[in-house]
């Protein structure tokens, strides 16, 4: 499944640059303006932003297949983008309200729509890349070590 890890690289940065200016650009944008005038840019800087994207996606990707743990692909897709979605927007939407002056209610649209869009872009990784040669399995990760040993 190697070979799948660049096309679903590619569809996951395609995905993720789409649902950033759906959640960022069309339904939060009156949010932003009304909260914080001065948080957006007049001029998105492109080629910063598709260089994130560029970082993220692979990234993304990578870790779906190493904490693959069999099973249907949707579920594990499901799972991975909600675990990742959470981890994410805490980090980005909870702790910078409880550090910088953000709304409320703009940390929680975005842990609640950025979970959301780690969850599609989770099973979008899991339909396209499909189940990796070996399945990480936590339960028995250094079992053959203990084996040895004994």
């Amino acid at each position: 499944m190697k070979q799948r890890f660049w096309p679903t690289a590619f569809v996951v940065l395609v995905l993720m640059a789409i649902t950033d200016f759906l959640i960022h650009g069309l339904l939060l944008n009156a949010v932003y303006v009304a909260a914080i005038p001065q948080m957006m840019r007049e001029q998105i800087n492109f080629p910063v932003l598709f260089l994130a994207y560029a970082v993220m996606a692979p990234l993304f990707t990578w870790i779906y297949a190493q904490g693959y743990a069999g099973g249907s692909r949707v579920v594990e897709g499901l799972r991975y983008g909600f675990a990742l979605g959470v981890f994410m927007w805490m980090a980005g939407g909870v702790i910078r309200y409880a550090t910088e002056p953000v709304p409320v209610k703009l940390a929680a649209y975005w842990l609640v729509l950025g979970t959301l869009q780690f969850a599609v872009l989770g099973v979008a990784a899991a339909l396209v890349y499909g189940r990796p040669e070996v399945p990480f399995n936590p339960a028995q990760a250094g079992q053959a070590d203990l084996k040895e040993a004994a």
